[in-house]
């Protein structure tokens, strides 16, 4: 009986050997591109709401006028460079105002919003309660209180009646100075919009977009206003969060917008 002869396994061919090079190279390009691709659509990264940025003291902000003020965006990442140096335009309204959001709810106002570290924040009032009187009167119409607030003067003191959890409760609320924050990139491409005191409107020099002295849409590309920055009044000094440009990844969230 004959006896079979073992044959050493054939040596890789050079074709092989390249197939399964390129097999390799091309499943790790594919995991370093598609991976981060897949994050950004399906993905939304958090993103911080306990930064302030200090713009200066109140009395730096002359009333119903207009200015540009620059600074490092905190929100930056280590490659944005000097990219992350952002701005915001900043107006001081006449009369004064509470940083909080309210709307109508049975027979007064909801609070549902309340800027951290505002006057209101330190008063004690809290987002869930309901206004029923400012200053003894009674409170049904959200427009007609801000109207109100906005023919005082900052650092009145107002009585405001409220309920919180069935319970009746009066608070003595200091009136902020009001402001209106608006992002410096205009709301189509996100180019710098300039500033024209002499016309009263912000335009964008990349596609003509313009923008009328309150942020608005006046004409041109943009699909909306600019963007309005949550601000505070903190110490007599202005704040204002990172401007927040939205993207696929980080949408802008009804929170993050300012009442105007």
């Amino acid at each position: 009986m004959g006896h079979e002869t073992s044959q050493p396994p054939a040596a890789p061919t050079r074709r092989s050997f390249f197939w399964w090079l390129t097999a390799g190279l091309s499943a790790v390009a594919a995991a370093v591109v598609g991976i981060p691709f897949v994050g950004y659509l399906i993905g939304a990264r958090k993103r911080r709401t306990d930064l302030w940025v200090k713009l200066g003291p109140v009395s730096e902000f002359p009333v119903e006028e207009t200015r540009l003020k620059t600074f490092e965006n905190p929100l930056r990442q280590p490659w944005d460079g000097m990219t992350a140096n952002t701005g915001v335009y900043v107006r001081r309204l006449d009369g004064a105002g509470l940083a909080l959001k309210v709307a109508p709810e049975g027979e007064g106002l909801g609070v549902v919003r309340i800027t951290e570290g505002s006057s209101a924040d330190e008063a004690g009032l809290r987002t869930g309660d309901v206004l029923t009187a400012l200053d003894g009167k009674p409170l049904t119409d959200p427009a007609a209180f801000v109207s109100d607030l906005a023919a005082r003067k900052p650092g009145e003191v107002v009585r405001l009646r409220l309920k919180r959890e069935g319970r009746e409760k009066e608070l003595r609320v200091r009136l902020d100075p009001r402001f209106q924050v608006l992002a410096v990139n205009c709301a189509h491409l996100g180019c710098p919009v300039t500033w024209f005191p002499q016309s009263g409107l912000f335009m964008c020099p990349c596609h003509g977009g313009v923008y009328y002295a309150d942020g608005s849409h006046a004409s041109g590309p943009p699909p909306r206003g600019l963007f309005q920055c949550v601000w505070r009044v903190a110490d007599d000094k202005l704040q204002v969060r990172p401007p927040h440009y939205p993207t696929l990844q980080d949408p802008l969230s009804p929170d993050d917008k300012a009442e105007g």
